[in-house]
């Protein structure tokens, strides 16, 4: 890993120039390594984020708590009264790099995009105590009752058809359809009095963990591009020596997995290798999802900007600068639009997507303005010029 940032870091050591866009400079750097002697020789300063060698991000994700060494790495603080320069000292503290998923396992939330200009997908492992089932249901004549778990109009789909040889589908989940579900469950840990009660703990952990994770299972516009996949007890996980058959079923999975979504979301005559010949279902194509996500997009902005127009006549003395007052009426008056009848919102997909405000920093591109592509910038000059 060192060679690999031979090109890319700097050695405090070496006294060599630091580039101006890390937000500190060299002096600022020695005086907070002179606190660690020998050991601040020996570190590296790292550069800005998309210039960081790929094999430095997969060391840090490996490092699974008990399995391999987390990698260390020292922050620059400052310690001091900000409003007395003389008084703020740099100081290097320490911290540790490890794998993601101890926060979240399954980020599928960092590969989105409004409506997406190329298909990304996420293949979920389940794991023996995972209970996972695709909910199918009917379209009822009242809108209002689309959706409903009425009798006669849901149906649980524990996988697929089984007579597949040597690969069994119903290791493979996956929804068919808009209006399909996805429900996950996990049953409380049965034994003895004590066994439950760590079975309990455990779970309070994974709760804490993957509650964000698994919710993203059934969200509209993202549950059509997960694939779920079963693994038994002595497949992945901590099994660190998986003979080699195992690992040959598992792999099975993974690329009919792969080929699954593949033929999902080719742009030429969408298939589905789970779907049932004699009584198809598929309907989630390509073009299928980029029109969910719209929808879903603006079905949220339009719960949003009701919520805003009722507010803003109170509170428009709050914003001062003419751009954003121009977006705030804008968004008011999106709001103020009159609700057809019936409302749209009452058939739209379940559960509905709302907008929430979140830091960016997981997502540096969210914080950027979005431009027009080149070829549309050329074509809007060429009319221009005409």
């Amino acid at each position: 890993m060192l060679q690999a940032l031979d090109a890319n870091a700097w050695a405090v050591a070496s006294g060599t120039p630091i580039p101006d866009d890390l937000g500190y400079g060299r002096d600022e750097v020695e005086t907070a390594v002179a606190r660690l002697g020998d050991l601040g020789q020996r570190l590296r300063l790292l550069p800005k984020g998309r210039h960081i060698p790929i094999l430095v991000g997969a060391r840090a994700y490996m490092a699974f708590p008990g399995l391999f060494t987390p990698l260390p790495l020292w922050v620059l603080r400052w310690v001091g009264q900000p409003e007395v320069p003389e008084e703020r000292t740099p100081f290097l503290s320490r911290l540790y790099l490890s794998d993601g998923g101890i926060t979240s396992n399954f980020p599928i939330h960092l590969f989105d995009a409004v409506v997406p200009s190329r298909p990304t997908f996420a293949i979920n492992l389940l794991y023996p105590d995972d209970d996972l089932s695709i909910e199918e249901y009917g379209v009822l004549d009242s809108a209002a009752m689309r959706g409903k778990a009425v009798p006669g109009n849901v149906r649980t789909l524990g996988g697929t058809r089984a007579d597949t040889g040597s690969l069994q589908l119903n290791d493979l989940i996956m929804p068919f359809a808009d209006g399909d579900r996805v429900a996950f469950y996990k049953e409380p840990t049965a034994g003895t009095p004590l066994a439950q009660l760590a079975g309990l703990g455990l779970r309070v952990v994974e709760t804490a963990r993957t509650w964000g994770d698994v919710s993203l299972y059934n969200q509209v516009g993202m549950r059509d591009r997960i694939i779920h996949v079963r693994l038994a007890g002595n497949e992945g996980g901590f099994n660190l020596s998986m003979p080699a058959q195992t690992i040959t079923a598992l792999s099975d999975k993974g690329t009919f997995a792969g080929s699954v979504l593949a033929c999902r979301f080719r742009h030429d005559k969408p298939v589905d290798p789970l779907d049932d010949p004699t009584d198809p279902r598929f309907t989630l194509t390509w073009d299928n999802h980029r029109r969910i996500r719209v929808e879903g997009l603006l079905a949220a902005q339009d719960l949003l900007a009701g919520r805003f127009n009722a507010l803003w006549p109170d509170n428009s003395g709050l914003v001062g600068d003419a751009h954003y007052r121009a977006v705030a009426h804008g968004l008011a008056g999106i709001g103020a639009l009159a609700v057809p009848v019936p409302d749209p919102l009452a058939g739209a997909l379940r559960p509905l997507n709302v907008l929430r405000m979140r830091p960016s920093g997981s997502d540096p591109r969210a914080s950027r303005r979005a431009w027009l592509p080149r070829h549309t910038e050329a074509r809007r000059s060429c009319r221009s010029a005409q």
